[in-house]
């Protein structure tokens, strides 16, 4: 504690029904001349220009040339000084007050500046008498381009009150009157955070519970210290992001932004953890001490214990949200059970096949043009390393338009140098797409989904243009062509040249484990889920022995 805390001694409690002022004059007088002080700095923040400087001057014996308070700010090139006179008293007369002035005159040359005002703190309304005399002397220091005023007990709660200063009264009174002065969220808010100049987040002005809502893509929850705004992902391809906000004030001028990849590669980590089995990346105890770092959006905020329970109950609430809307986009694309299932907006890997194959896809595609021809296979737009479906009519099976996009790529799994096979990966519809569709946009009519073009690709495309290709397109070989290490190109293909990403899910549950086979089983399952959802998992040493313990019978 600094000294001038220790020379504050608090105001007491209101006794039985509180008056509509504070009772200044039970004040201890340095008390009352520091209380006036701090509020004199705050009113001058607000106004225009720049504090210099603002001190109480000297100490009990010593000459104060006639006033208890010294301010020095700047207006642009001009100086302007201000002196104030603090008088806690329960009755301030006229006589009083002629003497304070008088006072002042005297000593007002000593300064070596000039002074530009003058004011008089009052423990006390002022009397009818009082005001009279003070308007007398307000036009005679006028005359001396001095701004001069009386501030009673009104006026200081006129301050009080416009300038909302709860931490002031904290600081020089008992609790009570904060939450009388300014209601009980004030007085909890300080309670929470500590006395900051940073006011609560206006987010929290009508506060009464936690809450968790979700309009169309909009996600909103907000506790007792956080407040998550967030976009979920959609079918158009909108990425997942929110804002974060704190309740607390010494936070509240710092805005929060998180990226759908700084969620899921750190605050989804550790998702459903208590902050203090320190399994979060991003939360970091204090070495000395019960607070907690948090590393969030390139900041790092130091959070108290609850602070960071509930902003890590949040990012739970909002993983589950977002697994459960990534769930329905998965339902509706059908992508869950291929094994390099990711997020929307990424590609799902649907079959890998040698590249002589894709060379027969491609020729075969670029004889059925969708425009320059007529037939059952005339739906390819041909473009180089895709393959893209139109239909320019309506029938039974489908509706016109633009029906799948599938990108050929080199199979990142096989070596790069003996690489042979080539990546059929399926790719969500564009934004474009789903706009112009008039019934449901992923389905059987309009865009396929993952699985339907997977069933597409074995049941009909792979066949009929293998077929096609070695009935119809069988060039003559020559020259090196004609050795006998060469692929014979009419061999049609088989199921076995052919890699499927395709594994429908087992749903193995707890329950159904009974052997080392069926838990081998349910572990790897739940190995690849976490693989696909989180950068890892981490267990302590006893909490796995905990859950191996179980199975040790086996």
């Amino acid at each position: 504690m600094n000294t001038t805390e220790q020379q504050i001694v608090k105001l007491g409690p209101p006794v039985g029904k509180a008056d509509a002022y504070l009772p200044l004059e039970l004040m201890e007088q340095k008390t009352f001349e520091l209380f006036c002080c701090e509020l004199i700095k705050k009113r001058l923040k607000i106004e225009d220009g720049e504090i210099v400087d603002t001190m109480t001057i000297g100490i009990s014996g010593q000459s104060q040339f006639g006033a208890d308070i010294f301010t020095h700010r700047q207006h642009g090139n001009q100086d302007v000084y201000s002196l104030y006179e603090v008088k806690r008293c329960k009755k301030f007369t006229n006589s009083h007050y002629i003497s304070t002035v008088r006072r002042f005159n005297e000593h007002r040359e000593k300064w070596q500046v000039n002074i530009n005002e003058f004011y008089i703190f009052l423990s006390e309304k002022a009397s009818a008498k009082l005001i009279a005399e003070y308007k007398k002397q307000e036009s005679i220091f006028k005359e001396l381009n001095i701004v001069h005023r009386v501030l009673d007990t009104e006026l200081i709660h006129d301050w009080l009150k416009n300038l909302y200063c709860p931490d002031l009264l904290y600081r020089f009174c008992h609790e009570s009157w904060v939450s009388l002065f300014y209601g009980e969220r004030a007085l909890l808010n300080i309670k929470n955070y500590g006395v900051w100049d940073y006011n609560e987040s206006s987010a929290w002005r009508n506060y009464t519970h936690p809450y968790e809502h979700i309009t169309g893509d909009t996600y909103t929850l907000q506790n007792d210290h956080v407040l998550i705004k967030a976009f979920l992902p959609n079918l158009k391809g909108n990425p997942l992001s929110c804002f974060i906000d704190f309740r607390n004030g010494r936070y509240s001028h710092v805005l929060l932004t998180m990226s759908q990849n700084a969620l899921l590669n750190s605050a989804f980590e550790g998702a459903g953890s208590p902050p203090e089995a320190g399994v979060r990346p991003w939360v970091l105890k204090e070495h000395h001490g019960e607070n907690y770092y948090c590393d969030i959006g390139n900041c790092r905020l130091v959070l108290t214990l609850n602070e960071t329970r509930s902003l890590c109950d949040a990012f739970d609430k909002f993983w589950r949200c977002y697994k459960q809307r990534m769930e329905e986009i998965d339902r509706i694309c059908r992508t869950v059970d291929f094994s390099n299932s990711t997020p929307l907006g990424d590609n799902i890997h649907l079959i890998t096949i040698p590249y002589w194959l894709w060379g027969r896809i491609s020729t075969f595609c670029q004889h059925h043009d969708y425009l320059n021809t007529e037939g059952e296979w005339s739906i390819f737009n041909p473009a180089r390393e895709r393959i893209m479906v139109f239909t320019r009519h309506k029938d039974e099976v489908m509706n016109e338009g633009h029906h799948v996009t599938l990108l050929a790529s080199r199979d990142p799994n096989f070596n790069r140098l003996t690489n042979h096979r080539v990546a059929l990966i399926w790719q969500p519809p564009s934004r474009y797409d789903i706009d112009n569709m008039e019934e449901d946009a992923i389905g059987p009519r309009n865009y396929w989904d993952a699985l339907t073009t997977y069933r597409w690709l074995m049941e009909k495309l792979i066949p009929a243009a293998d077929s096609w290709y070695c009935a119809n397109y069988f060039p003559e070989r020559r020259g090196w062509q004609r050795l006998p290490f060469r692929a014979p190109r009419h061999i049609s293909c088989t199921s076995d040249d052919i890699y499927s990403n395709y594994q429908p899910e087992s749903n193995i549950s707890v329950e159904q484990v009974d052997s080392k086979q069926s838990l081998l089983a349910l572990l790897t399952e739940l190995q690849d889920f976490l693989i696909s959802t989180l950068a890892g998992c981490t267990l302590r040493q006893v909490n796995l022995s905990n859950f191996a313990m179980p199975f040790s019978f086996y």
